[in-house]
């Protein structure tokens, strides 16, 4: 009985295992390798403002952790824009409640041709409260804006690991064609 059930457990065990890799399936592990691989050979330029400074050393920090590359295979061209929104509005007119949009555009521009393969728009709403004073008003800015940034470059990092992974599907097609 026991040796029946441990069978039908191996069994069943042997077949989602199949049924996953068939579907294509990768490990984490595989993939994250992949992707530090690649994001090892992007290059960051410099994005305008203080804002889009910070948003350079999200970014970088995210691809290359353990530092720029010295011969890149990519550069990353990104420009940070910035709008403010009332969103809570007293009866005198005072905003109580504010909201930051912050809109990246990207290229990921092959660096030995210069042509632009992966471009798009990434956007990030942050909300914060409008103080009466100006210190705290000025934290919750701050505050806003580096919850926008570290949201926009973790973004950033999903879209480029799926371009990855996609172009590294696309060869991988290709090559079993040939």
């Amino acid at each position: 009985m026991w040796l029946s059930k441990g069978l039908v457990g191996l069994v069943f065990a042997a077949l989602v295992t199949l049924s996953v890799t068939g579907c294509g399936f990768r490990p984490v592990g595989q993939q994250q390798v992949v992707q530090t691989e690649r994001f090892s050979q992007v290059f960051v330029l410099p994005i305008a403002n203080r804002e889009g400074q910070l948003l350079r050393n999200a970014i970088t920090q995210r691809l290359n952790p353990y530092g720029e590359p010295s011969d890149p295979r990519y550069h990353l061209r990104a420009q940070l824009l910035l709008a403010t929104r009332s969103l809570g509005v007293r009866a005198e007119g005072d905003t109580t409640r504010a909201q930051r949009v912050m809109t990246l555009n990207y290229e990921l521009i092959n660096a030995l041709d210069g042509n632009v393969l992966d471009a798009s728009t990434l956007i990030e709403h942050v909300s914060y409260n409008v103080a009466d004073y100006e210190y705290l008003d000025d934290f919750a800015l701050e505050s806003a804006h580096q919850r926008g940034i570290d949201a926009l470059a973790e973004q950033l990092e999903r879209r480029l690991a799926l371009f990855f992974q996609r172009q590294d599907e696309g060869r991988q097609i290709v090559d079993e064609q040939l």
